[in-house]
């Protein structure tokens, strides 16, 4: 079970690793050819919203954290536990589904607040949306260790991205063409996932006890929280504040700058999340102090 439990780490880090390179290659396209089929005052709308989203997202980590801590100590049964957290989720966003299309329609006051156009600020409000899916259904899919099938989600996200950016680059609905690509890969992504979780028989009303409250409320969790917010504003702040007091098309030569200074983000990703895994998993308990050391 050791054995196995490390080569399947081994596999993940190499499918990561690979899958993340190739990501960040078709992105880093997709932004040079969105600069150039935009402008910069276009360009600049899209650099904003991705910074709203990469801030927007940062609360999700816990939703990460939580899930793929939870299938971790699950040992053999964990396609059961991924079930219960499956069920878990749909009854709490039903649950709830009154204060969501609350939270939907302040998407009005997103442009006076933000400088950001009605289209793009509705294009945020879904892309939360769907983030929050993704995320989920994610988590579980690194949590039963199917990483091969997580790596070509996302890719098939970052084409999707590209194929949006090129319609904008031949005239094609411009960066219209480029939020249909973001959406549809979003959709897509998430349908996919959920077919990719393994479902065996109907397992009936859950009893699995997921107290979020409570993990939230950790000191970790708040510390750890808390310092992801920081370095996501300290990253993405002066995009918000130069979309506020510039120009549009000084907005936008700016974000192509700040663009290039992010790129060694895309190298350390891959190495985070396998980490996550290997220190949340019950088969790797005995070493992981040796492997903190190191």
């Amino acid at each position: 079970m050791k054995e196995s439990f490390r080569s399947i780490i081994i596999k993940g880090t190499f499918v990561l690793t690979i899958s993340n390179f190739l990501v960040s290659g078709l992105n880093y396209l997709s932004n040079s050819l969105s600069a150039k089929s935009l402008g910069p005052a276009g360009f600049g709308e899209l650099s904003t919203l991705f910074a709203y989203i990469s801030i927007f997202y940062v609360p999700l980590t816990v939703l990460t954290t939580l899930i793929i801590v939870k299938l971790g100590r699950s040992k053999d049964n964990r396609s059961l536990i991924a079930q219960q957290i499956e069920q878990w989720f749909k009854s709490k966003l039903i649950e709830r589904r009154l204060l969501v299309g609350i939270l939907f329609t302040t998407v009005i006051f997103i442009p006076y607040l933000t400088n950001l156009s009605p289209l793009s600020s509705l294009v945020l409000y879904l892309l939360i949306g769907l983030g929050v899916m993704s995320t989920f259904y994610f988590s579980i899919l690194q949590g039963l260790h199917l990483f091969t099938k997580f790596s070509l989600l996302l890719v098939l996200i970052s084409v999707t991205r590209l194929l949006g950016t090129i319609a904008a680059y031949l005239n094609i609905g411009g960066i219209q063409s480029i939020y249909l690509g973001l959406v549809s890969g979003g959709i897509i992504s998430v349908v996919l996932a959920k077919k990719f979780i393994p479902h065996s028989a109907a397992i009936g009303a859950t009893t699995l006890s997921i107290k979020l409250r409570d993990y939230i409320m950790r000191k970790q969790t708040l510390l750890t929280s808390a310092s992801l917010l920081s370095v996501a504003l300290l990253v993405n702040v002066d995009l918000m504040i130069v979309k506020r007091v510039f120009s549009p098309e000084m907005a936008g030569i700016y974000s192509s700058w700040s663009l290039l200074a992010k790129i060694i983000g895309y190298f350390t990703a891959p190495l985070l999340a396998v980490s996550l895994l290997f220190f949340s998993a019950q088969e790797s308990k005995k070493d992981q102090k040796k492997i903190l050391y190191f």
